[in-house]
């Protein structure tokens, strides 16, 4: 797989000790004329090395040329806009109407559109290659995957979360059935929060839930705003069920029911304690004097938390 069409002379072969050291000094030039390419043109040294679309499915693929060109630009000319600048975006078919001697910004609505392209693209590159190099280990890349989407979603970062668990769920194989329905859940919740209730529907209802599990039905249901369904399947599950009390105050599945005063009221009934947890906040401002308030007490999660296999965010 990690061939060369590099070639070396009889003359310089003759002075290395061993064919591993021709072979490291092949691969080191190999590597270093692949890093001084641009990024667009390492992608396609990527496809072609590796025999894999990696640009395929990637919407934002002439957002990422165009800023990396944007970056050229800014390190070597203070953003003024090049010939090949236009050159290179042409090619990719990038949305810009400049001409040469523009002058280029990046104000903040400009990066922060460059992190969502630069995160999303990342994310999606070690995931293909995670499991085209180390398929034995994609029971944890799917859990990562769909981990990571789920934080997105907490972050308010919703069309992120989208795209990120867009390419989740339409990978040709996952480790099981459960994970992808996971990533399936996440995916509806994160158009739904993005505003895009209709998406949501049409992606829960391409799958059969009906034979799930009920800790799957209940986040369905979240997700399609049926509080009078939740709150039956809440009191079916129960206070030992597989969604602890935390679980419902934390998982952004819940986010569109938790306000709702059925979805409160049954939460106590069901687990004996309130939805709004009261908090006690010790100052060193006042004296050490405490003040207590009502709040969702949401606790933080992480990206490696080993949650059990039984978890639905």
């Amino acid at each position: 797989m990690f061939t060369s069409d590099r070639e070396i002379k009889f003359s310089d072969l003759i002075t290395y000790e061993s064919i591993d050291d021709a072979r490291k000094e092949i691969i080191d030039a190999e590597i270093e004329s692949v890093l001084r390419k641009s990024h667009h043109e390492q992608f396609l040294w990527m496809e072609r090395r590796f025999s894999m679309k990696l640009r395929e499915g990637i919407d934002v693929w002439p957002e990422f040329v165009e800023l990396c060109e944007r970056r050229n630009l800014l390190t070597h000319t203070g953003g003024v806009v090049s010939q090949q600048y236009l050159k290179v975006c042409d090619q990719h078919k990038c949305n810009i109407n400049k001409k040469v001697g523009d002058k280029l910004i990046v104000d903040h609505e400009y990066f922060e559109k460059a992190i969502e392209t630069i995160a999303e693209i990342g994310t999606k590159l070690g995931h293909v290659m995670w499991r085209k190099f180390s398929p034995s280990e994609r029971e944890t890349a799917d859990h990562d995957l769909n981990d990571l989407g789920m934080h997105l979603i907490k972050v308010g970062e919703y069309k992120t979360a989208e795209r990120i668990l867009e390419l989740g769920v339409d990978f040709p194989s996952h480790h099981s059935d459960r994970v992808k329905r996971m990533m399936i859940v996440n995916l509806a919740n994160a158009a739904k929060l993005g505003g895009d209730s209709e998406k949501a529907a049409r992606i829960i209802g391409k799958v059969d839930w009906s034979a799930s599990s009920p800790d799957f039905q209940i986040c369905v249901a979240a997700v399609e705003g049926k509080v009078d369904s939740v709150c039956e399947l809440m009191r079916n599950l129960g206070a030992k069920g597989a969604i602890s009390a935390s679980d419902f105050r934390d998982w952004p599945v819940f986010h569109s029911v938790r306000n709702k005063p059925e979805f409160s009221a049954t939460f106590e009934e069901v687990f004996a304690e309130p939805l709004l947890l009261k908090q006690t906040i010790k100052s060193d401002l006042d004296d050490g004097k405490t003040t207590t308030f009502e709040g969702e007490a949401e606790a933080e999660r992480t990206l490696d938390t080993g949650e059990p296999e039984g978890t639905i965010h």
